[in-house]
């Protein structure tokens, strides 16, 4: 007998075989190009800087109670800013109903979302920072600094005719 007959006697007798042979072989090549498609459709990948709004800026602020903050709030929140015990030996309201986002490589770190007006705010105060969480749906447009800040002094002069 031939080899050519010896290949198509076995090939009938293991025909189940053969087919799941090519079967996996398909199955194995289909996975693995499927698998290269996924991440090439993903190429460009979204980063925390192509999220912020125009006008606004992502600050980063460093809270004292960290640890309550990370436990209650899982990737943003609503939060009254206060810094710690001033000269009077009490807390000051900063700002009123801001966002605060995680940080999603490090889970202890977070930013504030604040108009760019307000930012250089936050610079003026060395901290420590407090969060104090509040209701995410009711926030305001614009969050509001506490009126015993002043950001600037006015001064007037007023002239008395004479």
């Amino acid at each position: 007998m031939d080899i050519k007959a010896r290949l198509k006697q076995s090939l009938q007798q293991h025909k189940y075989f053969v087919f799941m042979f090519f079967f996996f072989i398909f199955v194995y090549i289909y996975t693995t190009v499927g698998s290269d498609v996924k991440p090439a459709a993903q190429e460009k990948l979204l980063t925390m800087d192509t999220l912020i709004p125009n006008g606004y800026a992502l600050v980063p602020i460093e809270l004292e109670n960290i640890a309550a903050i990370a436990s209650l709030i899982e990737g943003y929140g609503v939060v009254d800013i206060y810094l710690g015990k001033s000269a009077s030996g009490r807390s000051k309201k900063i700002f009123q109903k801001v966002k605060i986002l995680r940080a999603p490589n490090n889970p202890h770190a977070y930013s504030l979302l604040l108009p760019d007006n307000l930012s250089s705010v936050l610079m003026q105060y060395d901290g420590p920072f407090f969060a104090v969480i509040q209701n995410k749906s009711e926030t305001s447009a614009n969050p509001a600094i506490d009126e015993h800040v002043q950001t600037k002094k006015t001064v007037k002069i007023e002239y008395n005719g004479g």
